[in-house]
């Protein structure tokens, strides 16, 4: 764990490096000179190339493949730190389930209890339906409900709608802010400063096709959409079937607690004698639940310590990446 969250930090600052190229970029040169004067005009700033700008979906891909495998890292992370705190929580009844460990003794409702020792009273003869559980509509935790591998692309898909909002999507986008400014100089491509001879032109003209501009920013929006689409239509159908599924629920439990009350409602009144005998049978099946209890503490100490070794699976959507910062965090090693 703790050489996964070293190699996220590290896939985190060469992102954040690769970001450095969004911020503020201008896509117009800056030159000045004198109005009166016989130089030749200095240029004062350079806004990005054609070259850098075809570098762009590149550099998405890049963030987007390091944001995802930090994503998958702090998932991972978290996940194991819920499953401990899920041991600490958990029930007794899940650990006889799930471990295969021998049933603890439940006492057995009164009417069965009543015939197994020849006696008779009317009692209930049902248990209380369970409630369904409570329906999910996080949907951090619905998506982990998906196999790992869609898992992954919805991750992905997630950081990269994030890095595609960011750049060119709301207002104070870089790129939004950068064709907004283009449009203005396209506009006004001279601006003066100063009075006579002092007065200085400042000439702006752009450092990159225009219509080539606008398409890669088209595209890039038109990616943006459709990431943002597809993270919808997960997002939609995964609260859509956990609907259905506590709808389903509470409707098969509202008819059995229905049956079970009327059940209660109809029973007699059961004979005291009889009660404190069952007591009796309750407390001792009492006593033997805890000494299956004081096992079960035991157990849970003992997972947690397996727990707290288990490394993180690298999944193969990630391996390139992985391997690519194991390189890179070897290189570091070797430095220092």
């Amino acid at each position: 764990m703790t050489s996964a969250q070293y190699l996220s930090n590290l896939g985190q600052e060469k992102a954040k490096s690769v970001k450095e190229n969004f911020n503020n970029p201008a896509l117009f040169n800056v030159s000045v000179g004198l109005i009166g004067g016989n130089s030749e005009k200095s240029q004062m700033s350079k806004g990005i190339t054609d070259q850098e700008l075809d570098k762009f979906k590149e550099y998405i891909d890049f963030i987007s493949k390091m944001d995802s495998f930090t994503a998958y890292v702090r998932e991972a992370i978290k996940d194991k730190e819920e499953t401990l705190d899920g041991i600490s929580m958990m029930s007794i009844n899940d650990w006889i389930k799930y471990s295969g460990h021998s049933p603890q003794p439940v006492a057995v409702t009164f009417s069965e209890w009543l015939e197994s020792v020849g006696k008779v009273s009317p009692v209930i003869s049902t248990e209380e339906p369970e409630r369904p559980a409570p329906e999910v509509t996080d949907i951090k935790v619905l998506v982990k409900k998906l196999p790992l591998k869609e898992y992954q692309e919805y991750l992905e898909l997630d950081t990269r709608a994030a890095v595609l909002g960011k750049l060119c999507h709301s207002d104070k986008a870089p790129l939004v802010i950068a064709r907004r400014e283009l449009l203005e100089i396209l506009g006004k491509p001279l601006k003066k400063d100063g009075e006579g001879r002092d007065t200085c032109i400042y000439e702006y003209t752009p450092s990159v096709n225009t219509e080539k501009f606008e398409g890669i920013f088209e595209d890039l929006q038109a990616m943006y959409r459709e990431a943002e689409k597809k993270l919808n239509k997960v997002r939609f159908d995964l609260r859509e079937a956990e609907t259905a599924r506590y709808q389903a629920e509470s409707s098969e439990y509202k008819n059995k607690l229905e049956a079970w009350n009327q059940e209660v409602r109809s029973a007699d009144q059961i004979n005291k004698d009889l009660r404190q005998e069952y007591a009796e049978y309750r407390n001792e099946i009492g006593r033997q639940q805890i000494a299956i209890r004081a096992e079960f503490e035991e157990w849970k100490v003992s997972e947690r310590s397996r727990i707290s070794k288990l490394k993180i699976v690298i999944p193969e959507a990630l391996q390139a990446t992985y391997e690519y910062l194991e390189g890179l965090g070897k290189k570091e090693e070797k430095k220092s």
